[in-house]
């Protein structure tokens, strides 16, 4: 009697199991699916005073995996045009109709100097500048970062 039991269990699971399989997968398109807002993240300035040479370069990396995860922006990569408009030096920006042609609704400008972090973040839309300036840097990549995830 057990084993007939067993027997049957078994050919149910495996008939539930069959028809699983043959089904198509069922996408659901949600309403609320909402287009990310462009932002540009550039490192103006490295004076290399950490003993990575790579280290303003890591910690960008980490603004913008924060960007590109927080379910509002998109990081854009960089280009000769969008190089053009926001210039070499770190207190220029660019102008408001120069990045709203380009789609770049935020600009946050980055510098390394005597092992601190500047922020320049405009709001192209609003035209507003807001600045974070001197954020110590220990040149640990792994304590930094939290610094990084606060600035995001």
């Amino acid at each position: 009697m057990k084993k007939i039991f067993l027997l049957l269990m078994s050919i149910f699971v495996f008939s539930c199991l069959q028809g699983i399989q043959d089904e198509e997968p069922i996408i659901v398109c949600l309403e609320t699916e909402s287009r990310l807002m462009n932002i540009y993240i550039d490192l103006s300035g490295d004076d290399n005073s950490f003993s990575n040479p790579n280290y303003g370069q890591k910690l960008k990396q980490v603004l913008d995996f924060d960007f590109n995860h927080n379910g509002y922006t998109e990081v854009i990569k960089k280009t000769k045009a969008l190089e053009a408009i926001i210039g070499s030096s770190f207190e220029l920006l660019g102008k408001p109709n120069e990045w709203l042609a380009q789609n770049i609704y935020y600009v946050i400008k980055l510098r390394l100097k005597n092992k601190q972090l500047d922020a320049r973040l405009f709001l192209v839309n609003s035209d507003i500048v807001r600045s974070f300036e001197g954020l110590e840097m220990t040149g640990d990549l792994n304590t930094d970062r939290r610094k990084v995830h606060l600035l995001a």
